[in-house]
């Protein structure tokens, strides 16, 4: 997976050094290998420095990039927020008003939550899932809690937003 021999033995490259935790990496789409590798460099900074929190990602649709962080981090646990059923229409309306980029209420309709948690294979009770329009999905016991990485995959302008306002003031220094 090191696209670099001496620089992975010096440095470990998508892994640490030394590191007791089994990580693995598993591919995203065959043309999204540059997401991929920047969101492991991203994951292994937060073990490197021990950033504190749990993990977050909110548009999860078939689990790619969830199964990735669960994965390779799987001692956080990881909440994973997405409606499961498509947009909302009235994401796709605000979409239209502040984008002019139209969007179809069926777009990322073709999921299935029991067939997603299938594909990521938890390895652990690590990890989450919330059905249903964020931020009301967000549970009120998870209202104090600080993350150490956020993933946002939500193509949409109010989603984005509304992921925004709630989680960066709940992201952990570093």
């Amino acid at each position: 997976r090191d696209y670099e021999p001496e620089f992975a033995r010096y440095s470990g490259g998508f892994f640490l050094l030394n590191d007791t935790v089994e990580r693995r990496i598993f591919d995203l789409n065959p043309w999204d290998n540059t997401r991929r590798d920047m969101l492991i460099l991203l994951l292994r900074k937060v073990v490197a420095n021990n950033i504190k929190g749990d993990l977050c990602e909110v548009g999860v649709y078939k689990g790619l990039t969830a199964k990735l962080i669960h994965h390779y981090i799987p001692e956080k646990t990881l909440h994973l927020f997405d409606t499961f059923s498509g947009f909302d229409i009235l994401d796709v309306d605000d979409e239209i008003k502040a984008t002019n980029w139209v969007a179809e209420e069926s777009d990322f309709s073709d999921v299935d939550l029991a067939k997603v948690e299938e594909y990521i294979s938890p390895i652990n009770d690590n990890i989450s899932f919330y059905p249903g329009n964020f931020p009301d999905s967000f549970p009120e016991n998870l209202r104090d809690k600080k993350f150490a990485f956020v993933h946002l995959d939500v193509d949409l302008y109010t989603p984005t937003k509304n992921s925004l306002e709630l989680l960066y003031s709940r992201l952990s220094p570093g």
